[in-house]
């Protein structure tokens, strides 16, 4: 007979394996769900503080974009009305024109400021000048959304064409222009921007053109406005143009005698002699030499010129080297001021005596008096501009850059 015990034995040893085996499987499982759960809190903070952060940075930007709005609004609410801005242009915008005047001749013109508001001629001196050598300057002067500015570069010079500093060939186009061309070229512009009257602004060389222009058109002047009287006189030439005018100033005479004695060895060839108080005959001969092409004078009369007038040593020319990068702004300067500016169509009050008293009245007329080397008898000239001429009952002598603020135009 078998026995069997053995194996009986056995069996409480398997199940109690299995038992610990199932006991140890349960513990793992008790391990996963406490891993399961610690992941889970992880996830769950994580997701809080996710959400969180998006809750404050929306916060943040909502603040923000608050902030900005009251900002505007409150910018908007100090600054003044708006309505005074529509149709306002400012100088670095301004609208530009290519206008004919003759055939061949164009004049170039900007327009800026408040299209609304009274127009203002800027007269640029000279004659030579051009707009772009008051650097944009004019801003000063004229307040853009109280006044409309016209601003125009006379025939031959600046962008005019064809002009003088880009070629003095074109000289032979213009010595026969004279004031009365340069107020009719204006008349011209006023026609084309459709302006019914303006007020005449000019200085120095631009109040002589100013002086003309609102004699030959009163209709078309509102107001005229005139800074550093230049009548061309010769009291005016002899203080810029003869050696009397500087023997209390040996620099200036230094630079008078540069300029004279240019003109003397020119002179002494065609064996012709010049008195160095004579400043008719001294313009006269640098005319002559310039007419012919001389760029050496037209260098000479430049740098004597703006030598005089140059606060900033820094920025005084030698008259014995030519600059090549002021030559063009020299040539139509020089050429201009002497063929018709002082030798051929000056002397506008003696010109003029006649038509200034028979002149219709303008309604307004104003006087700035600013002495300078080119504008020296500043009293002498105002004085005779308020006898010479009947601005009628409103005359003014103003010092405000921002004409705007201190004359009330209707």
């Amino acid at each position: 007979m078998t026995n069997n015990n053995p194996v009986h034995e056995e069996q409480p040893l398997l199940i109690e394996r299995r038992e610990s085996q199932f006991d140890h499987d349960e513990d793992d499982d008790d391990n996963n769900n406490n891993n399961n759960n610690k992941q889970n809190q992880t996830k769950t903070q994580c997701y809080c503080f996710r959400r969180g952060r998006r809750k404050w940075l929306a916060a943040a930007v909502l603040n923000l974009f608050v902030a900005i709005v009251l900002a505007l609004l409150v910018r908007r609410a100090l600054k003044p009305s708006k309505d005074d801005d529509v149709g306002v242009i400012d100088i670095f915008h301004a609208t530009e024109y290519r206008i004919p005047v003759e055939e061949g001749i164009t004049l170039w013109c900007r327009t800026w400021g408040n299209v609304s508001a009274p127009a203002v001629l800027f007269v640029h001196g000279g004659p030579g000048g051009a707009v772009e050598d008051y650097h944009n300057g004019n801003q000063r002067f004229f307040e853009k959304s109280k006044l409309f500015v016209v601003e125009v570069d006379q025939r031959g010079t600046g962008r005019s064409q064809p002009n003088l500093r880009d070629d003095f060939g074109y000289r032979t186009l213009y010595q026969n222009i004279s004031i009365e061309t340069i107020s009719n070229d204006y008349e011209i512009v006023r026609e084309f921007l459709n302006i019914d009257q303006w007020v005449v602004w000019g200085g120095s060389y631009g109040s002589t053109i100013g002086i003309d222009y609102a004699m030959r058109y009163p209709k078309s002047t509102l107001a005229l406005i005139l800074r550093g009287v230049y009548l061309n006189t010769i009291t005016e030439m002899d203080e810029v143009y003869s050696q009397n005018a500087f023997l209390d100033d040996p620099k200036k005479l230094s630079d008078f005698r540069q300029l004279y004695g240019f003109a003397v060895q020119h002179a002494s060839i065609e064996g012709r002699e010049l008195d160095s108080n004579d400043s008719f005959g001294l313009t006269k001969e640098y005319e002559k030499m310039i007419d012919n092409g001389n760029e050496m004078a037209v260098w000479q009369w430049f740098v004597f010129e703006n030598n005089l007038m140059e606060e900033d040593p820094q920025n005084l020319l030698d008259p014995n080297r030519i600059d090549e990068s002021r030559l063009g702004e020299a040539q139509s300067t020089a050429f201009l001021r002497l063929d018709y500016g002082f030798t051929r169509h000056g002397r506008i009050l003696a010109t003029f005596s006649g038509e200034l008293i028979i002149c219709p009245i303008l309604p307004y007329g104003f006087v700035k008096d600013c002495e300078t080397m080119f504008a020296p008898h500043k009293m002498l000239n105002t004085w005779s501009l308020r006898c010479a001429i009947p601005l009628g009952p409103h005359q003014y002598t103003i010092d405000s850059l921002n004409l705007a603020t201190k004359i009330q135009i209707p």
